[in-house]
């Protein structure tokens, strides 16, 4: 086993991507902290269930309910984790709300949903990871790994979810170069999966979604048909739990995409063409200088360009009638 003794805490794991995460965890000797919010008897119920999967395959496990975008109850659950068996070494902050209106453009907004959806996607990763560092930083080593989306790349358009999850990338880096010198990784996943929730849309909702996608250039036909041959969360929890071990100490402050076909490393936001001018002894840049030379240093193209008008009030009409 290759994480025998360590201890962990799954946010968000009574099901899906987090209770794949969970149970490969537990299956390589690791004692588990099965959490999610846990809302009536049917979500505390869930919660107990992946308990029991876990222990009766031979591994360790304890349940608490509790939502971790309360800085209140993230210490509690570090806390509890701490009691239960003696530590925490890794974190997985799996935890995440979606909707329609948070992957929607900002003026289909609300301010309530764009703070509720900070609160659970960016806030909450933040509390968890603030009380269990200091945890790893005496022990000198640590596992956090934050699940973020391929929304975050900003390539699906979007507001608050694509703002969060996008967060999530800088924060990863940030505290990767803060505490890898602790022994302490910090990475982060973007996971693609068929799950639960993807599975409850509703079948002409969902291919409006994915006509949209093609439509607007977010997505091109072949990725859309890639995508719909998806594996289902097991494919994500491999990965995740390599990068808990000793193995994958070499990774550190990175982002990958991870489905049940591959894995891909995310490009680190450095600079990569540079236009250079030394404003002390020249002067600023003038106009007329970067329209000649811009394109040159920078063949890049606006993926989305002006549209007529008969397509943007298309799509403000299909827009509408999504936030109704």
């Amino acid at each position: 086993m290759r994480l025998e003794g360590k201890r962990a805490i799954v946010t968000g794991s009574s099901s899906g991507i987090g209770r794949s995460i969970a149970r490969l965890l537990a299956a390589e000797g690791t004692r588990v902290v099965i959490n999610a919010r846990g809302s009536g008897a049917a979500g505390k119920q869930a919660i107990d269930d992946v308990v029991e999967e876990i222990r009766a395959a031979g591994g360790q496990a304890i349940g608490v309910a509790g939502a971790v975008d309360d800085p209140v109850f993230a210490e509690m659950l570090v806390d509890e984790c701490v009691a239960a068996f003696g530590g925490v070494d890794i974190l997985i902050n799996n935890a995440a709300i979606y909707s329609d209106e948070a992957i929607g453009p900002v003026e289909g907004c609300s301010i309530d949903t764009w703070h509720r959806t900070l609160s659970v996607n960016l806030n909450a990763p933040f509390y968890m990871a603030r009380a269990a560092l200091p945890h790893m930083k005496q022990q000198r080593w640590g596992r956090i790994i934050n699940a973020a989306s391929y929304a975050g790349t900003g390539k699906m358009g979007g507001s608050a979810y694509s703002t969060s999850k996008a967060a999530l990338f800088g924060l990863g880096r940030a505290m990767a170069a803060d505490y890898g010198p602790y022994g302490i990784t910090v990475n982060t996943y973007n996971p693609e999966a068929l799950t639960a929730m993807g599975d409850s849309r509703d079948p002409a909702a969902f291919q409006a979604m994915i006509d949209r996608w093609i439509d607007r250039g977010f997505r091109t036909k072949a990725e859309v048909d890639y995508l719909l041959r998806l594996n289902g969360p097991d494919g994500i929890a491999p990965w995740v739990t390599y990068l808990c071990t000793d193995a994958a100490s070499y990774i550190n402050g990175h982002v990958f995409a991870v489905e049940g076909r591959r894995v891909a490393m995310l490009s680190a936001p450095d600079e990569e063409r540079v236009l250079f001018r030394d404003c002390q002894a020249q002067g600023p840049w003038k106009l007329e200088e970067l329209e000649q030379m811009a394109p040159l240093v920078f063949p890049v193209e606006n993926r989305f360009p002006l549209r007529t008008d008969e397509v943007l009030d298309r799509w403000d009409a299909e827009l509408a009638v999504i936030a109704a």
